[in-house]
Formats: C-alpha cells, sequence, structure tokens
C-alpha cells in the first residue's frame, strides 16, 4: 500500500517494484512471516486486507475509517454487532490527530489522517 514517496516503515511492499520495497503486491506476501505489520489499505482493498490477514494470520495493525456501514465493518465486530470481535485486541479512535507509532528500528514514524474519523485496530488472527 505504499510507495517510494510515501512509505513510513522500514520494510514495505508497493503496488510494483521498486529498489526501496521489499516485494511487490502486498497481497502476494505473508503477513504472518512478521511479528507485526502496519497497514494503511485504500477504502477499496480494506475488506481484501482483512481476508488476507486473517489468510496469513498476521497481527497487523490496520488504520481505517470508521464506517460502520461499509461492507467490511461486520469482519471487525463480534455475532452481536455490539463489541469488536476477540481478533481485535486493541483499538484507538484517532479523529484527525496525527498519529505516531514506533517502528522496528526504534524510530518513530507519523502520518498525517485524511478526513476521518479513523480508527486504529490491533488484530491478530490466530
Amino acid at each position: 500500500f505504499a510507495h517510494e514517496a510515501n512509505w513510513v516503515t522500514p520494510i514495505f511492499f508497493s503496488r510494483f517494484h521498486t529498489p526501496a520495497t521489499a516485494g511487490a503486491d502486498a497481497f502476494a506476501q505473508d503477513w504472518g512471516r512478521f511479528e507485526l505489520c502496519w497497514a494503511h489499505p485504500p477504502i477499496s482493498q480494506i475488506g481484501r486486507a482483512l481476508r488476507h490477514a486473517q489468510r496469513c494470520r498476521a497481527k497487523v495493525i490496520f488504520l481505517v475509517p470508521e464506517m460502520h456501514g461499509a461492507s467490511w465493518w461486520p469482519a471487525l465486530k463480534s455475532a452481536d454487532g455490539r463489541h469488536f470481535a476477540r481478533h481485535v485486541l486493541a483499538f484507538k479512535s484517532l479523529g484527525r490527530e496525527v498519529l505516531t507509532w514506533p517502528d522496528a528500528t526504534k524510530h518513530c514514524a507519523r502520518a498525517k489522517l485524511p478526513k476521518g474519523p479513523f480508527i486504529a485496530l490491533l488484530v491478530h488472527f490466530v
């Protein structure tokens, strides 16, 4: 979901191969081989990204818009729809704040969010 002009983590996948990328096509990669992944997919790819994370049994921080009516939103909710599903380990509503998180090299990466509200979800499919 990144490219050389906008990547914020030391390892990233882009749509096409470039010298800085760890690989082309994020959906062709096994996300489960990483201790923790970061994903901020385009809205049109969120459902696909959630399904791929589940297939890979990956632990992923997803940054997604808080869209309760979206087709992929039920995949994050419990059967009764009142709580997050058990594979959502943590969440934080972000609104429009700037998000800062530590990366694997102990530096901080920052992301300016587009119009929100957005939510960060720590999802672990086991």
